[in-house]
């Protein structure tokens, strides 16, 4: 018996209502009646009927009142119930003084008096009219057993809490009247016997009004959460014969453990459509577990992480050198947490779940230096494309209320519908190098995301779905300690990393994400301080330049002496700039200059031209441009 069972057959117990909330849009399997399959509705019917319940009575708003089975005893209850409803406020409460509380309702003078109902079904089929009659049964008693009303779809019963319609509010009264002025007493034979009953089905809390339950000893709230391991194993024992996979799975197997780990967050109804998936074109392509349970969670059985291959992986190191100049300790650092990811070990000091992300990383160091470009290239390399980075400027996220822009606002606010722009995006890319840039400028409330996502690998958005991010890497970038530490300081990659820890410990007073993160995973970014890794830098920014000019107007751009240029355009670079300095000399001496002495010239005579860049004695660029030979 799971845990939530256990806290809803206690409560139903001592109760007059209990609200079940969380996934009840499951099915579930009950080994006691052999229900196998059913909604929460029939699961709690049996567990209630378990309990001594004779009678239980289904309502919702589409349907209003039903019963399970045909009995005179059930029939009886809603004939009265009916009776009640249309006999009016006379029927429901004892005269008092005042107004008289109105349904808008035929009233009679009272039950005796009621007309005869033939169809009490569709009598209570409003709202108004149920509760009414509840409200009667609970301050008045009936006939027969005590009963229990299961009222599926709780959450269609109100709208927005801060502006309840007239009707929304008669509801609600007509709820705590029920409870508040139902029969109690202490005689030992009632106080051994069952009550009448109210349980409200609602996926979340939030949409009754606290108001109803909160401080109300009456009530009780039992949530139901997605099946836990041990939920999921029981589950899957069943489930092995209807799951086809290329190699079979034992139930007393390693695959079979890893398999239910696997499956965490799944429901019910997921792992019963992990097996139909399994089957689908006939069973004919046979696919490894790890693979079907890939396609059910991101809609494609192949992973870029499977993908790899060792011939690939020996080419990382070469591949992000020729992108970034000066950090090969970093590149180094990138290499081993992919292998590590490769191989299927990362993530299994925390939990043997495997959860976490693939990799983390906080880049640290002045500004301008490749810590971007890092984790654009991580991207390129692992998931072929650079759109693969999910970028988040933190300085975008510096307000207080910051954190809902990423995971949504919550019920009943505005944008609501639309989710968070961190959990949507990984739910479109989930296989993605995340990139936070400049983390030190968020607002302190968005660490509490991050703390989820590093511990758990899962964030859950405003809406209640849960994202994972078991198949992305994190990268954090900062530029903490930049504005103190300088290239010619002594050791300045160990200053940034103490500036990186007192930050955290210190100002922000939360250690625990650097426990997250891993000292290992601080990775301190070089000044450009060597003139030959700055060569190599201008020499990679011009071949944007030449490839548009290729594109647009068949342009050659060709040096005259292009180390001597360079080093030109070099002579004004500060260390302090780093590599984005580099980029605006080039734009300054080059660029700029071009542009100009281009637009000169008609664009007929630019087609298929040679331009010829060399240096003036000033200092400056010239520009020959040897047309093409018609």
């Amino acid at each position: 018996m799971a845990i939530w069972e256990q806290q809803f057959d206690t409560q139903c117990r001592i109760r007059r209502a209990v609200i079940v909330h969380g996934n009840v849009q499951d099915i579930f399997w009950d080994d006691a009646t052999g229900q196998t399959g059913v909604s929460i509705v029939d699961h709690i019917r049996g567990r209630l009927e378990r309990l001594g319940y004779a009678d239980v009575v289904r309502w919702d708003s589409h349907s209003g009142a039903s019963v399970a089975t045909d009995k005179d005893s059930t029939r009886n209850v809603l004939s009265e119930m009916a009776q009640a409803a249309a006999a009016g406020p006379s029927a429901t409460a004892p005269k008092t003084t005042g107004k008289a509380y109105n349904l808008g309702l035929p009233t009679t003078g009272g039950v005796p008096n009621a007309p005869a109902v033939t169809d009490p079904m569709a009598a209570l089929k409003t709202p108004a009219s149920f509760f009414s009659a509840l409200l009667h049964r609970f301050q008045f008693g009936g006939s027969g057993q005590p009963v229990a009303f299961i009222v599926d779809g709780g959450d269609a019963l109100f709208g927005d809490s801060r502006s309840f319609s007239e009707a929304e509010r008669e509801l609600l009264l007509l709820l705590s009247r029920s409870l508040r002025e139902s029969k109690c007493s202490l005689d030992g034979r009632a106080l051994s016997s069952n009550e009448d009953l109210l349980v409200l089905i609602t996926p979340k809390l939030g949409f009754i009004p606290p108001r109803f339950y909160q401080d109300n000893p009456a009530v009780a709230d039992v949530p139901l959460p997605r099946p836990e391991r041990p939920d999921r194993e029981v589950f899957m024992r069943k489930a092995l014969p209807a799951l086809w996979v290329k190699e079979p799975i034992s139930p007393d197997s390693r695959d079979f453990a890893d398999l239910v780990d696997a499956l965490d967050g799944f429901s019910y109804r997921d792992m019963q459509q992990l097996a139909r998936l399994s089957r689908h074109d006939g069973g004919q392509a046979r696919l490894s577990w790890k693979r079907l349970v890939q396609l059910y969670r991101y809609g494609q059985s192949s992973s870029p992480w499977e993908d790899l291959d060792r011939k690939k992986l020996d080419s990382l190191v070469e591949t992000l050198r020729a992108q970034v100049k000066g950090q090969e300790h970093v590149i180094d650092r990138i290499r081993d947490v992919v292998v590590n990811a490769y191989m299927g070990l990362s993530g299994l000091q925390h939990s043997a779940r495997q959860q976490r992300p693939k990799g983390i990383f906080f880049f640290v160091g002045p500004t301008g230096v490749g810590k971007t470009e890092t984790a654009k290239a991580l991207a390129r390399f692992l998931f072929g494309e650079e759109e693969a980075c999910l970028r988040f400027d933190m300085s975008e996220y510096s307000a207080e209320h910051s954190d809902q822009r990423l995971v949504g606002a919550p019920p009943g606010y505005v944008g609501y519908e639309e989710g968070g722009q961190l959990t949507n995006a990984v739910r479109r890319r989930p296989f993605s190098v995340i990139l936070f840039d400049e983390i030190e400028k968020a607002h302190p409330k968005i660490f509490d995301k991050f703390l989820q996502v590093l511990e758990d690998g899962r964030l859950t958005d405003g809406k209640g779905d849960t994202v994972s991010f078991s198949e992305s890497v994190l990268v954090f970038t900062s530029n903490i300690g930049a504005s103190e530490i300088r290239a010619n300081d002594s050791n300045p990659n160990e200053k940034f990393v103490e500036a990186v820890r007192r930050h955290f410990r210190d100002e922000m007073k939360r250690p625990e994400l650097l426990n997250r993160i891993g000292e290992a995973n601080i990775l301190p970014f070089n000044f450009l301080t060597d003139e030959t890794v700055l060569l190599k830098i201008l020499e990679a920014k011009l071949k944007p330049l030449r490839d548009k000019l290729a594109e647009r107007w068949r342009i050659d751009l060709e040096f005259e002496d292009q180390d001597a240029a360079l080093r030109t355009v070099m002579s004004g670079f500060s260390v302090e700039n780093g590599g984005r300095g580099v980029a605006n000399l080039l734009n300054e001496r080059i660029i700029e200059p071009l542009a100009k002495r281009l637009f000169e010239e008609d664009e007929a005579d630019l087609r298929g031209a040679r331009v010829v860049v060399k240096v003036g004695p000033d200092g400056s660029f010239r520009f020959r441009i040897n047309r093409a030979e018609v």
